[in-house]
């Protein structure tokens, strides 16, 4: 078969579009598109396959559709969208069946909302024909042989159809998730514009630094199912809470062929808890040393999950930055969110990252059930504590089918009436109003306490840096003098902000 797999144009034209599981974001770097590389890499085993990133070579719609044009008639179209794209994103598809025919098959590759509303969805969008529930690299392949095969669509497991002939939309079984990473081809390096991949990661506080990369995925799933989190949502979503992990010297032997082919030295490690398997974690950044790889690289892990050991390898490895998930200043709210853990072992934790020269950036939330104004300030404290490079600070999202949103509908939590209209359109997270109340607070006091305490945060890292001139220092390092002068309005901007809010 003829497979066209598209990457849709960016939401603004300035900064590239990032499509991960839970929503989109906008973003300096150019992100690779990991899941629709892996997914091609199978698929190219077989059938004819071809990739427009659109995103990455900056197209509009206009050449988006000439490209297609170009690419001759296809088989089947792909594409992959997030919440808050959907509307945008599925375009895509619509050009599909415009310049190719109503014979061709369109896949939609998407987390949040289509899993959990197909029948709503397929419904409101006709232009779909077939919904992915589960990772893609294991579902897709099997629906594209049945497709080129004229086998029915009822014997691909973890799909949502429309049946056509009967007007009904069909949810097939889910299918037990592979645990075997090892055997997967590369990605389809050779398919993608490998010359516009970036990834950024923190050089100083609160400014992140650019370098040549891609994307990289070595584990799948995570055990903890945090409540907040689309993995702990079942299966329908592609996960069931059990770790499955790539052999580290497979893994490194992926990295080394993508920095030595195409001269790319960036990874951005996408793993649920890089360092949930310490003994893996050491190994990987083992492989990675013995092959003298010039590499920078971040990763996101768990607090619980790192010691002084791991920093120091993995530093010695190439690594640049850790994202750690504290969610909240309050134990008790910590251990609700599955982050039991006291605040000493959080400031040890971030302080060891940063003694190997690793930059650090915590990841918090506002808005649970459970949040109240003294949890909040308890998360100030903590935020304004840490010797974080940077603390983002996000408003919680009940995404449908987690814990989250289980609590916050049994207790009349939720002001939204439609949360399937609302993750159409909206890029949740971050941006938005909030669409939940807490026990204690409304959904605006929540709002506007996301928003102080962001301001707050910000300036306390903004005045520490002022006290460590070797963050400037570092900045020219990395940057030359040039590049460092081109941020310094920026920086100024920043700073002006922070002392008139002091």
């Amino acid at each position: 078969m003829k497979i066209l797999c598209i990457i849709p144009p960016r939401v603004h034209a300035v900064l590239p579009t990032l499509r991960d599981e839970i929503c989109f974001q906008d973003v300096q770097y150019t992100p690779f598109p990991m899941r629709i590389a892996r997914l091609a890499g199978i698929l190219k085993l077989k059938h004819e396959v071809r990739i427009l990133d659109a995103n990455a070579m900056r197209w509009s719609w206009e050449q988006l559709e000439s490209e297609m044009k170009a690419a001759g008639p296809a088989d089947a179209v792909l594409t992959k969208s997030a919440a808050g794209l959907i509307r945008h994103d599925l375009k895509a598809l619509a050009l599909a069946k415009k310049l190719f025919g109503s014979r061709c098959l369109t896949v939609l590759i998407e987390s949040v909302v289509s899993p959990i509303y197909p029948e709503r969805f397929l419904n409101d969008f006709p232009e779909t024909d077939v919904l992915v529930r589960g990772q893609p690299d294991e579902i897709v392949p099997g629906l594209i042989d049945a497709a080129a095969e004229g086998r029915p669509w009822e014997s691909v497991p973890s799909i949502a159809w429309r049946d056509a002939a009967e007007s009904r939309v069909v949810v097939n079984p889910d299918r037990p998730l592979d645990k075997t990473l090892d055997q997967l081809p590369f990605m389809a390096y050779d398919l993608l514009p490998m010359d516009r991949y970036t990834i950024s990661y923190l050089d100083g506080p609160m400014h992140e630094h650019e370098v040549p990369g891609i994307r990289f995925r070595s584990t799948k799933d995570c055990p903890y199912a945090c409540p907040f989190c689309i993995i702990g949502s079942g299966p329908g979503r592609g996960y069931d809470r059990k770790m499955k992990y790539q052999d580290a010297s497979r893994a490194a032997d992926e990295i080394q062929h993508v920095v030595e082919k195409y001269g790319l030295h960036g990874i951005y490690f996408w793993d649920e808890t890089f360092t949930i398997n310490k003994e893996r974690a050491l190994a990987l950044s083992d492989r990675l040393i013995e092959r003298r790889l010039d590499l920078a690289w971040r990763c996101l892990t768990r607090i619980d999950c790192f010691d002084a050991e791991l920093a120091d390898r993995m530093a010695a490895a190439g690594c640049r930055m850790i994202e750690f998930g504290v969610e909240a200043g309050d134990p008790k709210d910590r251990k609700l969110q599955h982050k039991n853990f006291p605040d000493e072992v959080i400031v040890k934790a971030v302080a060891e990252a940063k003694r190997a020269g690793i930059r650090v950036n915590c990841d918090m939330m506002v808005g649970m059930p459970w949040e109240t104004r003294e949890g909040l300030q308890s998360t100030v404290a903590l935020a304004c504590k840490l010797p974080a490079d940077n603390v983002h600070l996000t408003m919680a999202f009940p995404y449908p089918g987690t814990e989250f949103h289980e609590v916050a509908t049994r207790e009349n939590l939720i002001e939204c009436d439609d949360l399937y209209e609302r993750m159409l359109d909206t890029r949740v997270r971050v941006g938005h109003k909030g669409v939940v109340r807490s026990r204690a607070m409304s959904s605006q006091e929540l709002q506007d306490a996301w928003e102080s305490i962001r301001g707050r945060i910000n300036r306390t890292i903004l005045r520490r840096s002022l006290m460590h001139p070797w963050d400037m220092a570092e900045a020219v390092a990395n940057k030359g003098m040039v590049g460092t002068l081109k941020i310094l309005p920026r920086a100024a901007r920043k700073l002006s902000g922070a002392l008139a809010g002091a």
